[in-house]
């Protein structure tokens, strides 16, 4: 549902529709998958959630709080706004410290609690779980370089599309491909000049996020899949199971309710959730 057709309400009726469902406000998201992610921390006996079929959809709501005095919440994924000066400092405006809701959901504890129950063992992988990713994401941070540039410079050049599965050795694999991934680059680079790679490098390079947050989101879900898979193989010396992308989302998109990891992705969301609640209700 687009703004366009949302009853085409004024931003008037808008900041008191809430009130139609006995809610304290109305949260705005991407999409189907956002919805139980962002439940999390907006309870929907609280607040009324809808999804608006992506992030361009959720531009003009942004525009109408900035600008109009409209009353609502929008929550989104970062997507590449601090790369691309595109973020807005505004308290109804929440945005994940990572790409996407995806890059939280695969922190390597939630990952780790979702190996247990496929391998039905009560011992702990992280330490094995970094080191794969350590490996993976080096692997793929100069596409990662690239993907970013593109969209800084507004180059217009397809770099990571929805899968990095064409950049792994095999599509089961959990190793990158280095002859597939820089043939790849190298057919890239003349979209480029050396100065805007090394440019969004040294960003990349200062950023204090880890690679794992600055990924788009679906991009990783197959390594993720894999190394699942392989692990789960590994433990139990039976065939891998199958896992698909949808089944991988629903295990983690909330944190197990055990985890004592010190994450700092949750409280960034939780001070921001509520900062946004407390403007809501000012």
């Amino acid at each position: 549902m687009s703004k366009s057709n949302s009853f085409n309400l004024s931003i008037a009726a808008q900041n008191v529709e809430h009130s139609f469902y006995n809610k304290k406000g109305i949260v705005y998201v991407e999409g189907e998958d956002d919805i139980p992610f962002w439940s999390q921390y907006f309870n929907p006996s609280e607040f009324e959630i809808r999804k608006m079929d992506g992030c361009r959809n959720l531009e003009d709501y942004e525009n109408d709080i900035l600008y109009h005095g409209l009353r609502c919440i929008v929550a989104r994924d970062a997507d590449y706004s601090s790369y691309m000066g595109k973020t807005h400092e505004h308290p109804l405006i929440v945005c994940t410290l990572s790409h996407s809701i995806e890059c939280i959901m695969f922190c390597p504890y939630n990952v780790n609690a979702c190996l247990k129950k496929f391998a039905r063992t009560l011992d702990d992988h992280v330490e094995e779980i970094k080191e794969s990713y350590k490996e993976f994401y080096n692997g793929i941070k100069d596409i990662i370089v690239y993907d970013i540039a593109n969209n800084v410079f507004e180059v217009g050049c397809s770099i990571c599309g929805d899968s990095c599965t064409r950049f792994l050795c095999s599509n089961t694999s959990i190793k990158v491909s280095t002859d597939k991934r820089d043939k790849f680059l190298q057919s890239k680079s003349i979209c480029f000049s050396p100065s805007q790679i090394e440019e969004i490098r040294e960003r990349v390079d200062n950023d204090q996020r880890e690679l794992r947050q600055i990924v788009k989101g679906h991009f990783q879900a197959s390594f993720v899949v894999n190394l699942i898979k392989k692990m789960t193989s590994s433990i139990t010396r039976n065939d891998a199971p199958s896992i698909s992308n949808e089944a991988l989302y629903a295990l983690l998109v909330k944190c197990f309710p055990e985890c004592e990891a010190d994450c700092e992705e949750r409280k960034v969301i939780k001070q921001r959730v509520k900062s946004a609640i407390s403007a809501l209700s000012a």
